[in-house]
């Protein structure tokens, strides 16, 4: 994984937390990512840019997010940015719009993006060494009963690969 950017974060966390809500939800989460928060609870990087293939357009165009790490204090007071006060991983899993998309536990959001799309590792292969995906939050699919999921991209095949595509966006990207 390449040096981090940091912008801001919360300090350390328990990684028991961490583990604790990966073993609720049935899986594992990668260990880089339980060894990162666990360090930078609530984690913003300066190199927060990735870049995807976006196949919803016609061109098959590149297309770009920023990701806010979620974080694990429950018992968080207030955050300096109001706009991130949203930001626990627990919310991200119980808020009713996340409910409606049909994944379950199968796809986990770790992360947010200003646009409200979301960063998550999608266990639906299994449940460990999950991909990266990209969760639209205003396009959706029907699924085999007819029910509305929202649509998910393809971003990394690992935590690892993902971490290694941030880039800052004041600099060059890579």
């Amino acid at each position: 994984m390449k040096s981090l950017d940091i912008f801001h974060h919360e300090g350390k966390i328990d990684r028991a937390l961490i583990e604790e809500f990966a073993q609720e939800k049935g899986v594992v989460f990668p260990e880089n990512y339980i060894n990162l928060i666990g360090q930078y609870n609530f984690l913003r990087l300066n190199n927060r840019i990735f870049r995807f293939k976006n196949y919803l357009e016609k061109r098959f165009e590149y297309d770009e997010r920023d990701i806010a790490f979620k974080g694990y204090n429950k018992d968080r007071g207030d955050y300096p940015i109001p706009s991130l006060i949203s930001s626990l991983i627990y919310e991200s899993m119980t808020n009713d719009e996340t409910d409606t998309t049909n994944y379950g536990n199968s796809v986990i959001e770790f992360g947010s993006c200003a646009n409200g799309d979301a960063v998550c590792f999608d266990y639906r292969e299994r449940n460990h060494d999950p991909k990266i995906v990209l969760m639209l939050h205003d396009e959706y699919i029907k699924d085999e009963n007819g029910e509305d999921k929202m649509i998910l991209i393809p971003i990394a095949d690992s935590f690892d690969a993902f971490m290694d595509m941030l880039y800052d966006p004041r600099k060059k990207a890579d």
